[in-house]
Protein backbone atom coordinates (compact mmCIF):
# COMPACT_ATOMS: atom_id res chain seq x y z
CA UNK A 1 0.00 0.00 0.00
CA UNK A 2 1.33 3.29 -1.38
CA UNK A 3 0.82 6.26 0.94
CA UNK A 4 1.81 9.86 1.10
CA UNK A 5 0.56 10.90 4.44
CA UNK A 6 2.46 14.95 4.27
CA UNK A 7 -0.04 15.51 1.18
CA UNK A 8 -3.01 15.65 3.68
CA UNK A 9 -4.53 18.93 4.28
CA UNK A 10 -4.28 19.17 7.53
CA UNK A 11 -1.22 19.70 9.19
CA UNK A 12 -1.54 18.94 12.86
CA UNK A 13 2.22 19.68 13.63
CA UNK A 14 0.79 22.26 15.06
CA UNK A 15 -11.79 40.04 25.26
CA UNK A 16 -8.24 41.63 24.62
CA UNK A 17 -6.59 44.67 23.51
CA UNK A 18 -3.46 45.42 21.39
CA UNK A 19 -0.07 45.24 23.97
CA UNK A 20 2.21 47.39 21.96
CA UNK A 21 2.74 48.83 18.78
CA UNK A 22 5.99 48.63 16.15
CA UNK A 23 7.46 51.58 13.88
CA UNK A 24 5.99 51.81 10.74
CA UNK A 25 7.20 51.01 7.71
CA UNK A 26 6.30 52.82 4.62
CA UNK A 27 6.43 51.36 1.44
CA UNK A 28 6.70 52.59 -2.29
CA UNK A 29 4.87 50.30 -3.76
CA UNK A 30 1.53 52.11 -1.37
CA UNK A 31 1.42 51.50 1.74
CA UNK A 32 2.18 51.54 5.45
CA UNK A 33 3.22 48.92 7.09
CA UNK A 34 2.94 48.55 11.02
CA UNK A 35 4.36 45.90 13.28
CA UNK A 36 1.53 45.27 16.12
CA UNK A 37 1.28 42.93 19.18
CA UNK A 38 -1.64 41.83 20.84
CA UNK A 39 -3.31 39.07 23.62
CA UNK A 40 -4.98 36.42 21.71
CA UNK A 41 -7.64 33.95 23.56
CA UNK A 42 -4.91 32.89 26.68
CA UNK A 43 -2.75 35.79 27.28
CA UNK A 44 -0.53 34.37 24.83
CA UNK A 45 1.20 37.40 22.90
CA UNK A 46 0.16 37.22 19.16
CA UNK A 47 2.65 39.51 16.69
CA UNK A 48 0.92 40.53 13.64
CA UNK A 49 1.29 43.31 10.70
CA UNK A 50 -1.32 46.19 9.73
CA UNK A 51 -0.78 47.20 6.42
CA UNK A 52 -2.57 50.76 5.90
CA UNK A 53 -3.15 52.57 2.55
CA UNK A 54 -1.03 55.04 1.87
CA UNK A 55 -1.97 59.14 2.01
CA UNK A 56 -4.51 60.50 4.20
CA UNK A 57 -6.93 58.04 6.12
CA UNK A 58 -10.85 58.52 5.54
CA UNK A 59 -12.90 60.61 7.93
CA UNK A 60 -14.44 57.44 9.27
CA UNK A 61 -11.45 55.11 8.54
CA UNK A 62 -10.10 52.78 5.85
CA UNK A 63 -12.32 49.39 4.69
CA UNK A 64 -10.50 46.32 6.35
CA UNK A 65 -9.78 42.56 6.04
CA UNK A 66 -8.73 40.46 8.93
CA UNK A 67 -6.31 37.64 7.01
CA UNK A 68 -6.14 34.25 8.43
CA UNK A 69 -4.08 31.46 7.48
CA UNK A 70 -4.51 27.72 7.05
CA UNK A 71 -3.63 24.87 8.99
CA UNK A 72 -0.20 24.15 10.94
CA UNK A 73 2.44 25.99 11.44
CA UNK A 74 1.71 28.49 9.07
CA UNK A 75 2.64 32.39 9.68
CA UNK A 76 1.28 35.69 8.78
CA UNK A 77 2.19 35.31 4.80
CA UNK A 78 0.52 32.45 4.51
CA UNK A 79 3.95 30.49 4.97
CA UNK A 80 5.78 27.44 6.71
CA UNK A 81 9.48 28.56 6.25
CA UNK A 82 11.74 27.44 5.23
CA UNK A 83 10.07 24.89 2.85
CA UNK A 84 6.98 26.01 1.80
CA UNK A 85 6.48 29.72 1.12
CA UNK A 86 3.49 30.36 -0.92
CA UNK A 87 2.89 34.37 0.09
CA UNK A 88 -1.01 34.19 -0.12
CA UNK A 89 -1.59 36.41 2.63
CA UNK A 90 1.06 38.80 1.66
CA UNK A 91 0.30 39.22 -1.82
CA UNK A 92 -3.72 39.84 -0.58
CA UNK A 93 -2.81 42.02 1.94
CA UNK A 94 -0.21 44.30 -0.40
CA UNK A 95 -3.00 44.29 -3.20
CA UNK A 96 -5.74 45.34 -1.07
CA UNK A 97 -3.79 48.46 0.19
CA UNK A 98 -3.25 49.18 -2.94
CA UNK A 99 -6.60 49.26 -3.95
CA UNK A 100 -7.53 51.65 -0.21
CA UNK A 101 -8.31 48.73 1.92
CA UNK A 102 -6.46 48.01 5.15
CA UNK A 103 -5.64 44.03 6.14
CA UNK A 104 -4.40 42.79 9.60
CA UNK A 105 -2.50 39.38 9.22
CA UNK A 106 -0.92 37.87 12.06
CA UNK A 107 1.10 34.69 12.64
CA UNK A 108 -0.47 32.07 14.49
CA UNK A 109 0.26 31.17 17.80
CA UNK A 110 1.54 27.52 15.79
CA UNK A 111 3.61 29.38 13.33
CA UNK A 112 7.82 28.66 14.10
CA UNK A 113 8.62 31.58 15.16
CA UNK A 114 6.61 30.68 18.72
CA UNK A 115 8.70 27.84 18.79
CA UNK A 116 10.60 28.67 21.92
CA UNK A 117 7.64 29.73 24.15
CA UNK A 118 6.06 25.96 23.18
CA UNK A 119 8.42 23.55 22.77
CA UNK A 120 9.04 22.31 25.83
CA UNK A 121 5.70 21.87 26.25
CA UNK A 122 4.26 18.07 27.31
CA UNK A 123 1.72 16.60 25.00
CA UNK A 124 -0.80 17.62 27.33
CA UNK A 125 0.07 21.33 27.57
CA UNK A 126 0.32 21.31 24.02
CA UNK A 127 -2.87 19.82 23.46
CA UNK A 128 -4.58 22.54 25.58
CA UNK A 129 -2.17 25.76 24.00
CA UNK A 130 -3.45 24.13 20.62
CA UNK A 131 -7.10 24.41 21.17
CA UNK A 132 -9.39 24.74 18.88
CA UNK A 133 -11.15 27.65 21.03
CA UNK A 134 -7.88 29.35 21.37
CA UNK A 135 -7.48 29.38 17.41
CA UNK A 136 -10.74 30.67 17.48
CA UNK A 137 -10.54 32.92 19.91
CA UNK A 138 -7.04 34.81 18.47
CA UNK A 139 -9.15 35.31 15.63
CA UNK A 140 -11.69 36.95 17.21
CA UNK A 141 -9.06 39.13 19.41
CA UNK A 142 -7.29 40.05 16.44
CA UNK A 143 -10.32 41.43 14.52
CA UNK A 144 -11.22 43.48 17.80
CA UNK A 145 -7.75 45.04 17.85
CA UNK A 146 -8.31 45.67 14.06
CA UNK A 147 -11.34 47.70 14.25
CA UNK A 148 -11.01 49.42 17.29
CA UNK A 149 -8.17 51.37 15.28
CA UNK A 150 -8.62 55.02 14.42
CA UNK A 151 -7.55 54.05 10.47
CA UNK A 152 -10.14 51.04 10.00
CA UNK A 153 -14.00 52.04 9.72
CA UNK A 154 -15.38 49.06 12.15
CA UNK A 155 -18.78 48.95 9.45
CA UNK A 156 -16.72 48.60 6.44
CA UNK A 157 -14.49 45.28 8.19
CA UNK A 158 -14.58 41.80 7.72
CA UNK A 159 -12.90 38.37 7.37
CA UNK A 160 -10.79 36.93 4.89
CA UNK A 161 -9.61 33.06 5.63
CA UNK A 162 -7.48 30.34 3.53
CA UNK A 163 -8.55 27.18 4.14
CA UNK A 164 -8.92 26.17 7.93
CA UNK A 165 -9.08 29.83 8.32
CA UNK A 166 -12.44 29.80 6.30
CA UNK A 167 -13.81 27.61 9.02
CA UNK A 168 -11.86 30.04 11.43
CA UNK A 169 -13.01 32.93 9.69
CA UNK A 170 -16.88 31.70 9.88
CA UNK A 171 -16.79 30.59 13.38
CA UNK A 172 -15.23 33.46 14.98
CA UNK A 173 -17.58 35.91 12.85
CA UNK A 174 -20.32 33.87 14.88
CA UNK A 175 -18.52 34.34 18.41
CA UNK A 176 -18.11 37.83 17.54
CA UNK A 177 -21.74 38.68 16.33
CA UNK A 178 -22.91 37.07 19.54
CA UNK A 179 -20.41 39.74 21.59
CA UNK A 180 -22.57 42.89 18.82
CA UNK A 181 -19.12 43.44 17.33
CA UNK A 182 -20.57 43.59 13.39
CA UNK A 183 -18.75 41.77 10.72
CA UNK A 184 -19.29 43.33 7.31
CA UNK A 185 -18.13 40.69 5.24
CA UNK A 186 -16.85 36.85 4.81
CA UNK A 187 -14.16 35.35 2.10
CA UNK A 188 -13.68 32.30 1.86
CA UNK A 189 -11.18 30.80 0.20
CA UNK A 190 -10.55 27.21 -0.66
CA UNK A 191 -12.34 26.31 2.32
CA UNK A 192 -13.66 23.09 2.86
CA UNK A 193 -17.96 22.33 2.62
CA UNK A 194 -17.55 18.95 4.36
CA UNK A 195 -16.28 18.22 7.97
CA UNK A 196 -12.67 17.62 7.58
CA UNK A 197 -12.86 14.04 8.66
CA UNK A 198 -14.50 13.95 5.82
CA UNK A 199 -12.19 15.62 3.61
CA UNK A 200 -9.42 14.01 4.89
CA UNK A 201 -10.53 10.90 4.16
CA UNK A 202 -11.23 11.76 0.36
CA UNK A 203 -7.32 12.69 0.14
CA UNK A 204 -6.04 9.86 1.78
CA UNK A 205 -8.22 7.85 -0.52
CA UNK A 206 -6.28 9.29 -3.95
CA UNK A 207 -3.04 8.24 -2.18
CA UNK A 208 -4.06 4.63 -1.19
CA UNK A 209 -3.76 1.25 -3.42
CA UNK A 210 -7.24 0.37 -4.78
CA UNK A 211 -6.75 -2.69 -2.99
CA UNK A 212 -8.10 -4.44 0.24
CA UNK A 213 -4.96 -3.21 1.83
CA UNK A 214 -5.88 0.20 0.97
CA UNK A 215 -9.85 -0.37 1.96
CA UNK A 216 -8.91 -1.52 5.39
CA UNK A 217 -6.65 1.40 5.68
CA UNK A 218 -9.75 3.94 5.10
CA UNK A 219 -11.89 2.13 7.36
CA UNK A 220 -9.29 2.44 10.16
CA UNK A 221 -9.07 5.58 9.77
CA UNK A 222 -12.85 6.44 9.33
CA UNK A 223 -13.21 4.38 13.36
CA UNK A 224 -10.39 6.75 14.72
CA UNK A 225 -11.91 9.94 13.27
CA UNK A 226 -15.24 8.41 14.73
CA UNK A 227 -13.23 7.79 18.06
CA UNK A 228 -11.77 11.43 18.43
CA UNK A 229 -15.49 12.92 17.75
CA UNK A 230 -16.92 10.87 20.32
CA UNK A 231 -14.41 10.38 23.19
CA UNK A 232 -11.52 12.92 21.97
CA UNK A 233 -9.62 10.05 21.50
CA UNK A 234 -8.22 7.58 19.17
CA UNK A 235 -7.91 3.83 19.35
CA UNK A 236 -5.26 2.31 21.27
CA UNK A 237 -4.29 0.61 18.63
CA UNK A 238 -3.05 2.37 15.76
CA UNK A 239 -1.25 1.62 12.61
CA UNK A 240 1.97 3.56 12.15
CA UNK A 241 0.69 5.69 9.44
CA UNK A 242 -2.37 6.96 11.20
CA UNK A 243 -0.58 7.47 14.48
CA UNK A 244 0.78 10.37 12.30
CA UNK A 245 -2.11 12.10 11.74
CA UNK A 246 -3.61 11.59 15.76
CA UNK A 247 -1.11 13.13 17.96
CA UNK A 248 -1.97 13.33 21.29
CA UNK A 249 -0.65 16.97 21.61
CA UNK A 250 -3.66 17.64 19.02
CA UNK A 251 -6.62 15.70 20.45
CA UNK A 252 -8.80 19.26 21.03
CA UNK A 253 -8.58 21.03 17.29
CA UNK A 254 -8.73 17.10 15.23
CA UNK A 255 -11.91 16.68 17.58
CA UNK A 256 -13.40 20.17 16.71
CA UNK A 257 -12.28 19.32 12.82
CA UNK A 258 -14.34 16.36 12.66
CA UNK A 259 -17.13 17.90 14.60
CA UNK A 260 -17.78 21.72 13.27
CA UNK A 261 -20.09 21.57 10.38
CA UNK A 262 -18.77 24.49 7.86
CA UNK A 263 -22.55 24.61 6.14
CA UNK A 264 -24.37 25.18 9.41
CA UNK A 265 -21.36 27.99 10.30
CA UNK A 266 -22.24 29.10 6.96
CA UNK A 267 -26.31 29.67 7.02
CA UNK A 268 -25.55 31.13 10.42
CA UNK A 269 -23.58 33.80 9.35
CA UNK A 270 -25.87 37.10 7.83
CA UNK A 271 -23.76 39.16 5.68
CA UNK A 272 -22.37 38.75 2.38
CA UNK A 273 -19.78 36.38 1.72
CA UNK A 274 -17.16 35.93 -1.13
CA UNK A 275 -16.95 32.07 -2.19
CA UNK A 276 -13.70 31.46 -4.50
CA UNK A 277 -11.67 28.51 -4.62
CA UNK A 278 -8.89 27.26 -7.29
CA UNK A 279 -10.39 25.15 -10.37
CA UNK A 280 -7.61 22.56 -9.56
CA UNK A 281 -7.30 22.43 -5.83
CA UNK A 282 -6.61 19.05 -4.87
CA UNK A 283 -6.92 19.67 -1.32
CA UNK A 284 -10.65 21.39 -1.15
CA UNK A 285 -12.33 20.52 -4.11
CA UNK A 286 -14.43 22.77 -6.54
CA UNK A 287 -16.55 20.23 -7.83
CA UNK A 288 -18.03 19.05 -4.42
CA UNK A 289 -16.76 21.94 -1.05
CA UNK A 290 -17.09 24.98 -3.54
CA UNK A 291 -20.82 23.88 -4.61
CA UNK A 292 -22.11 22.79 -1.40
CA UNK A 293 -20.69 26.22 0.58
CA UNK A 294 -21.69 28.37 -2.38
CA UNK A 295 -25.60 26.61 -2.03
CA UNK A 296 -25.61 26.52 1.57
CA UNK A 297 -25.31 30.32 1.92
CA UNK A 298 -27.27 30.83 -1.44
CA UNK A 299 -30.30 28.90 1.15
CA UNK A 300 -29.93 31.84 3.72
CA UNK A 301 -33.11 34.34 4.02
CA UNK A 302 -30.37 37.29 4.09
CA UNK A 303 -26.61 37.98 2.80
CA UNK A 304 -25.30 38.02 -0.72
CA UNK A 305 -23.38 35.61 -1.81
CA UNK A 306 -20.81 35.45 -4.97
CA UNK A 307 -19.03 32.74 -5.97
CA UNK A 308 -15.85 31.75 -8.15
CA UNK A 309 -13.60 29.74 -9.22
CA UNK A 310 -10.21 30.52 -10.53
CA UNK A 311 -9.05 28.54 -13.76
CA UNK A 312 -6.15 26.72 -13.49
CA UNK A 313 -4.91 27.35 -10.16
CA UNK A 314 -4.12 25.45 -6.81
CA UNK A 315 -5.25 25.41 -3.56
CA UNK A 316 -2.70 28.15 -3.06
CA UNK A 317 -3.97 30.11 -5.81
CA UNK A 318 -0.82 29.83 -7.62
CA UNK A 319 -1.08 28.56 -11.27
CA UNK A 320 -0.78 25.21 -12.41
CA UNK A 321 -1.89 23.17 -15.84
CA UNK A 322 -2.80 19.73 -13.92
CA UNK A 323 -4.54 18.73 -10.94
CA UNK A 324 -1.49 16.64 -9.49
CA UNK A 325 0.73 19.59 -10.22
CA UNK A 326 2.15 21.17 -6.08
CA UNK A 327 0.94 24.24 -6.90
CA UNK A 328 3.10 25.91 -3.94
CA UNK A 329 5.22 28.51 -5.87
CA UNK A 330 5.03 31.34 -8.06
CA UNK A 331 2.90 34.45 -7.82
CA UNK A 332 -0.41 34.50 -7.03
CA UNK A 333 -2.48 34.32 -9.78
CA UNK A 334 -4.68 37.64 -10.67
CA UNK A 335 -7.71 36.78 -10.66
CA UNK A 336 -7.75 35.78 -7.86
CA UNK A 337 -6.73 39.24 -6.19
CA UNK A 338 -8.93 40.77 -8.32
CA UNK A 339 -12.11 38.68 -7.13
CA UNK A 340 -11.20 39.35 -3.90
CA UNK A 341 -10.48 43.76 -4.22
CA UNK A 342 -13.39 43.96 -6.34
CA UNK A 343 -15.48 41.58 -4.08
CA UNK A 344 -14.53 43.98 -0.92
CA UNK A 345 -14.91 47.23 -2.66
CA UNK A 346 -18.31 46.33 -3.11
CA UNK A 347 -19.55 44.50 -0.28
CA UNK A 348 -17.69 47.03 2.42
CA UNK A 349 -18.84 50.43 0.42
Amino acid sequence: MMLRVRGVLVCVCVAVGVLCHGVRGDDAKGFVEEEIRFAGADGFELRGALLLPRGDVPQKGFAALLLLPGSGPTDRDGNQPPFLVTNLLKATAERLAESGIATLRFDKRAAHVYMAEWAEKDAEALNAFFAWDHFVGDAAAAYRVMVERDEVDGARAGILGHSEGGLIALCSARVLCAEGVDVAGLVLAGTAGRRLDVVMRDQLARQVSRDAEGEAFLEEFVRAAEAVRETGKPPEELSAHLRMLFPPSAMDVLRAYFTVDPLAQARAYPGPVLVINGEMDVQVLAEKDFVLLRDALAERGEGSVEAVVVERASHNFKRVERMEDAGMFGPVVEEFLDAVVGWAEGALR
